[in-house]
């Protein structure tokens, strides 16, 4: 996905200098998280999963209501392809901050996932 963004930023803006390739991601990934589940069949299954694109548009509904930084991580790694490092840089953040942030997300989503399973790994 990365770099088709990249790809649009060049075609639309250049190789200006001054121009921050990043700061087009940071503004573009929570509408590429719109854009993939907005098009996407919510009643859809991800592949080899149980879980529909519904679950995964109200679980990242309910993350941004309650950790809206978290659900920015989100939208900035897994739909923007922006690497932890560039995310902390984004976010102003040290890079284990976002680490940890983005553990608490895939350990809350493992709860919502299967419940069962993710009481057992505590």
């Amino acid at each position: 996905m990365r770099e088709a963004l990249e790809a649009l930023f060049v075609s639309r803006v250049g190789n200006q200098p001054g121009v921050e390739r990043l700061r087009f991601l940071f503004f573009a990934a929570p509408l590429v998280r719109r854009l993939v589940i907005g098009t996407a069949d919510l009643n859809g299954r991800i592949a080899g999963t149980e879980i529909t694109f519904a679950d995964v548009k109200s679980w990242l509904e309910w993350l941004d209501s309650m950790d809206p930084l978290c659900a920015r991580m989100i939208d900035l790694r897994y739909f923007a392809g922006v690497n932890v490092k560039e995310t902390a840089s984004l976010l102003d953040l040290p890079p284990e901050a976002v680490i940890r942030e983005l553990r608490f997300a895939r350990a809350w989503l493992r709860i919502k996932v299967s419940p069962d399973e993710a009481v057992s790994h505590v």
